[in-house]
């Protein structure tokens, strides 16, 4: 075997792998080749154009696949050997593999050729590539360098060449062997004139040729069709819309620990009160030999440790070295500066948030880029500490109480986007890395769970740990509902999109416009040059010319005018075209259009902007965040630069955004990251830690801001940005990955301003190739949170007896559910019947939202009240047919001093025909903001059931329910205590609730629906007595439940009635205060503002016969009147009246009986009203006290006495300074 090169020892860890090896060079080609040119080969060691990009290095396999299940194989498979116990199983190609993939022979026409048939053949692709004309593609420019062809392009035009001239498959191939045009035409020069080659045509030449007949080269053989399957039209969509959730992860016992080679760097800050670094070096296991070596960030080294400034690279590389010069080769890294620190991003200066960035991310990213080659040497490992929230930023979702789960430090996030693509660039050389996210823990805990990770830790990397628990996260299908929109956008609505008016950034403009013709304020870094209209006119080989003539001008001024050197000048004005046609496309399709220059990262240019908007258009109602660039190259290769340019737009533009939004009114702040910040990727540490970040941030300004923040994890776009280039687009095939169709990405983009009413981080993806190789994607499956709650529903479902289902949840955050209500199987619904149609109570409406809200509480809070509830429209089930309802709760973000927790619920069905299809969209019935809390509302005040002026008037249950349309299961009071113009007092009567459901003998409510309906009933009655008007539920202020109710004992219901007033509609509403009292006087349950919503007058036959309580004072204006003699008597009183007035000589008896006389009359004209009879004058009424029993009562007008003459009885009685009359029915 000829000498090799770069050769390690590393890579054939077995014998297998050894012999495998051998038994390759062995082979026939191998053996011609290397006899042929041994001098060729090219070695095999790591080169920088074979790591350049994330599609550049090939994906080895995981030391962590063992762990997982065999992936059963697809049809598409070619037949394999299948592997020996023990070995690895193959993992997913990488591009460069895919790019490396066994072809056909070289076509015969090929071989032999010379170098200008082979310049002919590859220029075009160069030209193509690159858009450069022939002649300034000189054979001797570096391709990156001068040429502008980074390292992806390079492996792009390496596979056309590949394809083109079917060159064999030679793994040692770097890119980096490679540097100019003339290299490449070399290369396959030398294989094309190979004498293996010359006998294989010869030989397939001679084939076939029959006797006598002169052998001729046959055509090339059609090559096997290697095209990616690509979704045709009208097939359903591979993409999904998935969310982030926390599972519990807890970590397997181990019989033996990791092993560690080598010194382990203990990277934290210069020295705080009781740092973890310190508990670390406490609680390390004093058997373990390898050192621990601290490293405080800082210049002033304390408590032993080695001061470093790890914002500095060269200071990093400096230390690190010393290190490795005094201790040995690194085992591993423990990195603290995401731990212990607080960072609140709304009151943080740009200068305090650039300081931490380039502390915690940028110091983590140089400590990274300096060890990585020992950690691959050692097989060591990374780790980093945060403390987000104990789940990586998630833990709202999962525990929903926002006061525990708070993200202390967002900038942590970017460690673990460094630490995730760590992972991706070096686990195949064994290196373990982990991502370490605590709650607010004790440090000496923490240590500890540290250093078990470190001996004993499993595969995974992203791992939190709250209240000694240890999670992990997965990703679940999470459909959106676009029923109802939670905005609306037209032609009033601004909208802000950064990232210039390119790419997909103008995708999305365009959609918006043609749907919406909104304000549209577009932000980038490109300038549109002068004369942007005339460029724009110009064709192709106009705009060639131009390139030519800008070459021509470099040269003039001393230059190369080398491809890089012209398009370093002509970006700007062709990117200019480009943003002027967009422009006016935009503008085409009915939007009103901004365009500003500044850079987004930049504070005092992006503040200019911000200033001038919010002084045209006094607000942006939408930001939508999609500026950011993505240079990718491997860690211990990438330019420090490159994070500047990656964290300006992206990260900074955030943060400044951010701290504006207030002020601004924006209630929707959308950020565009990428499946690389979830998954991490080759190349991108820089590109998925700020993306790590960049969600984090709009968590912060979701919670703290209170609006509405929805991050999008992109996978790759097709037809626009890279994916343009179509080698790209095959590569990116090729691999597995799913391509997002641009209708599609507008359309999911659209969906999620319209309908996401929770916000969160969504990730919109199919399948993502080798990215995802732990193989989150393929166990994407229903919502654990939906398992999980209908496993509690199901274990009780007497608590739940109005959730037949859960659509969709997302733990301690929003839920959807629904039930449909039945007459069978509802059997309370028949006694619910408004003029024959069962109506769903007010009262179970709220039940059904109080027991969706407990699933996602639990069982540690209880109900403690509701405000707001709107009874909007009945829910009826017409022709006794069955409806299905929905309920949809989601979290609201609670005040800081808050210490309930609050939902937004909505009740809504849909109208069927009788096809039984829906018409129409949805309606919303009823709705409700739920209070849920450890205790309930302290209430020890006492009670009185006394109401002023109150009196018996005599009702019972029979009487009640003759004019109230309940049935036995909803008759709820037992009498009338006492009533009075304001108030009314009633006995609740105890329902059963065993036969309200079929098939649940014994439900558990939990917000006492029974006892609310007395509440609502006794106000009705009261309306009914004094009004006689018939009215319904209209909505509730607020409730409060104080106490459970008492299992024995009498229960009153309390109804105050407050006020009454004409609503927008033309409606009557009336409000009371309600209360359910116990016989010790205690309050069970109040309501503030209970309104209801009259709904006509009571037929005569149905009224009730008032007791009509009338008092007149002595002084009362009128009876001043009448006793001075002045006119006027006889509108009042009838001849017979005056003949008596006439005989009271006294003028003190005079008085009194004239007001006895004037409350008489007043009481029965009140009665007369309440009872529809004749409206009379007073003279009409003729009242005689001279009777011994009681006063008697004659009506001179037409239809009064009539009324009068059902046991009517009327008394009069004298006090002090009043007199006061009572009309009563019957005997009472």
């Amino acid at each position: 075997i000829p000498f090799q090169e770069g050769l390690q020892i590393k890579d054939f860890p077995t014998l297998r792998h050894v012999i495998d090896f051998v038994v390759e060079k062995l082979s026939p080609r191998n053996v011609a080749q290397a006899k042929a040119s041994p001098a060729t080969v090219a070695p095999l060691s790591q080169g920088e154009g074979a790591v350049e990009a994330p599609s550049l290095r090939p994906l080895p396999t995981s030391p962590r696949a063992a762990d997982l299940p065999p992936s059963p194989p697809s049809a598409s498979d070619a037949p394999r050997t299948e592997a020996p116990t023990g070995e690895r199983p193959p993992t997913s190609r990488s591009p460069m593999e895919a790019m490396r993939a066994p072809v056909g022979e070289i076509p015969p026409e090929w071989i032999g050729a010379d170098f200008e048939k082979v310049k002919n053949a590859i220029l075009p692709m160069f030209v193509e590539k690159t858009g450069y004309p022939e002649e300034m593609l000189e054979l001797d420019l570096d391709m990156e360098a001068d040429l502008g062809i980074d390292t992806v392009k390079q492996a792009e035009t390496f596979a056309e060449i590949r394809d083109h001239f079917q060159i064999p498959i030679d793994q040692s191939l770097q890119i980096k062997d490679y540097p100019t045009l003339r290299h490449v035409i070399e290369f396959v020069v030398d294989l094309l004139n190979r004498p293996q080659n010359a006998r294989s045509s010869q030989t397939s030449s001679a084939e076939g040729a029959g006797e006598g007949e002169t052998p001729s080269t046959p055509p090339p053989a059609a090559k096997a069709s290697t095209a990616p399957e690509v979704r045709a039209k009208g097939e359903p969509s591979k993409m999904r819309r998935m969310i982030v959730e926390v599972v519990e992860k807890p970590l397997s016992p181990k019989k033996e620990r990791h092993s560690l080679k080598g010194p382990i760097l203990l990277v934290s800050d210069h020295g705080t009160p009781t740092p973890l670094d310190d508990h670390i070096v406490q609680h390390w296991p004093r058997d373990l030999s390898v050192p621990l070596v601290r490293i405080g960030h800082g210049s002033k080294s304390k408590q032993g440790r080695i001061p470093c400034d790890l914002s500095d690279f060269d200071a990093v590389a400096r230390t690190i070295s010393e290190i490795r010069e005094k201790w040995g080769t690194i085992g591993g890294v423990i990195f603290l500066l995401g731990y212990g620190t607080k960072l609140n991003v709304e009151r943080s200066q740009f200068t305090t948030w650039r300081r931490h960035l380039d502390m915690q991310v940028r110091g983590c990213f140089h400590v990274a880029k300096c060890v990585i080659p020992d950690l691959e040497e050692t097989e060591g490992f990374f780790l980093s500490a945060t403390n987000l929230d104990g789940f990586h930023g998630y833990g709202l979702d999962f525990i929903g109480d926002e006061r525990k789960t708070e993200i202390e430090n967002p900038l942590g996030a970017g460690l673990t986007g460094i630490v995730k693509t760590i992972s991706k660039e070096t686990h195949e050389r064994g290196v373990r890395c982990k991502a370490l996210d605590f709650a607010k823990m004790h440090r000496p805990l923490v240590a500890r769970k540290i250093i078990q990770e470190i001996l004993e830790g499993d595969s995974l990397i992203e791992v939190g740990y709250h209240a000694r628990k240890r999670y992990g996260l997965k990703l679940t299908a999470a459909p959106l509902e676009t029923e109802d929109p939670v905005i609306t956008i037209d032609r009033d609505t601004t909208i802000l999109v950064t990232g210039g008016a390119q790419g997909i950034s103008a995708a999305i403009c365009k959609d918006l416009a043609a749907r919406f013709q909104p304000k549209l304020l577009l932000l980038g870094r490109t300038p549109l040059p002068e004369e942007v209209e005339h460029l724009a006119r110009l064709d192709e080989a106009a705009l060639q010319s131009l390139r030519m003539q800008i070459r021509e001008e470099l040269k003039a001024e001393g230059l190369r005018g080398t491809p890089v050197e012209v398009e370093t000048r002509f970006t700007p004005i062709a990117k200019g075209i480009a943003i002027h046609e967009n422009l006016e496309e935009l503008r085409a399709l009915g939007a009103s259009v901004e365009y500003f220059t500044a850079d987004a990262g930049d504070p005092q240019a992006l503040g200019e902007v911000l200033d001038r908007i919010e002084k045209d258009h006094g607000k942006i109602d939408i930001v939508i965040h999609g500026a950011g660039v993505e240079m990718s190259k491997l860690i211990v290769d990438k330019p420090l630069e490159h994070l500047d340019q990656t964290f300006s737009g992206k990260l900074h533009g955030a943060f400044l955004l951010i701290k504006a939004l207030r002020r601004l009114s924006t209630h929707t702040f959308v950020t565009f990251s990428s499946i690389v910040g979830r998954f991490g990727s080759y190349g991108q540490a820089d590109y998925a830690a700020a993306n790590e970040i960049l969600t984090k941030l709009t968590f912060e300004a979701q919670r703290r801001l209170g609006i509405r923040g929805i991050v999008i994890d992109w996978t790759a776009w097709d037809e626009i940005g890279m994916v343009m280039r179509r080698s790209t687009r095959r590569v990116l095939l090729e691999m597995k990955v799913d391509l997002l169709s641009p209708d599609e990405g507008v359309s999911f983009l659209r969906n999620e301003l319209l309908y996401n009413r929770d916000g969160g981080e969504v990730m919109i993806a199919g399948s993502v190739g080798p990215v995802d190789e732990d193989g989150l994607l393929d166990a994407v499956e229903v919502s654990a949170a939906v398992s999980r709650l209908e496993g509690v529903r199901k274990e009780t479902p007497e608590r739940f007896p109005f959730i037949d289902e859960i659509v969709a949840c997302r733990p301690g955050r929003s839920i959807t559910a629904k039930h449909f209500l039945d007459l069978e199987r509802d059997r309370f619904m028949a006694d619910h019947a408004f003029e024959g149609t069962p109506l769903l109570p007010g009262v179970m409406g709220l039940e059904a939202f109080a027991e969706a809200a407990s699933l996602l509480t639990g069982s540690t809070l209880c109900f403690v009240g509701a405000s707001q509830v709107a009874y909007r429209r009945p829910v009826k089930l017409l022709r006794n047919e069955g409806v299905e309802i929905f309920l949809r709760l989601r979290r609201l973000p609670p005040p800081r001093s808050a210490t309930r927790i609050s939902f937004h619920a909505e009740l809504y069905s849909y109208f069927r025909n009788p096809k039984g299809e829906v018409v129409g969209g949805r309606r919303l019935n009823f709705e409700a903001v739920l209070h849920f809390a450890s205790e309930r509302p302290k209430n020890p005040k006492k009670r009185t059931l006394e109401i002023a002026g109150g009196i018996d008037p005599g009702i019972d249950r029979e009487e009640i329910y003759r004019r109230f349309f309940h049935g036995p299961r909803f008759q709820v009071l037992d009498r009338v205590v006492a009533t009075s113009e304001e108030a009314i007092v009633t006995e609740v009567r105890r329902i059963d609730p065993s036969d309200f459901f079929r098939d649940l003998p014994n439900p558990e409510f939990a917000t006492a629906p029974m006892l609310l309906e007395a509440l609502f009933q006794a106000a009705g009655v009261w309306e009914m007595y004094h009004h006689a008007t018939a009215s319904l539920p209209d909505s509730i202020w607020n409730l409060e439940i104080y106490r459970r109710i008492p299992a024995r004992g009498k229960l009153f219901a309390l109804a105050r009635f407050r006020e009454c007033e004409k609503d927008s509609r033309g409606f009557m509403r009336r409000f009371y205060d309600l209360e359910v009292i116990d016989e010790r006087a205690r309050a069970i349950l109040s309501v503030q503002r209970y309104a209801t919503i009259s709904v006509g007058e009571l037929p005569p036959g149905l009224r009730f016969k008032p007791v009509i309580r009338e008092k007149v004072r002595l002084d009362d204006r009128e009876v001043e009147r009448l006793v001075s003699g002045h006119n006027g008597l006889d509108t009042v009183l009838s001849e017979g009246e005056r003949r008596r007035l006439a005989r009271f000589k006294n003028a003190e008896r005079r008085r009194r009986w004239l007001a006895g006389q004037l409350a008489a009359k007043r009481a029965v004209q009140h009665f007369l009203s309440r009872m529809g009879g004749p409206s009379l004058s007073p003279r009409d009424i003729e009242i005689d006290q001279s009777a011994r029993k009681s006063p008697s009562v004659t009506i001179s007008a037409p239809g009064g006495e009539a009324v009068l003459s059902k046991g009517l009885s009327l008394s009069l009685s004298e006090e002090t300074d009043h007199v006061v009359a009572l009309l009563t029915p019957g005997n009472r």
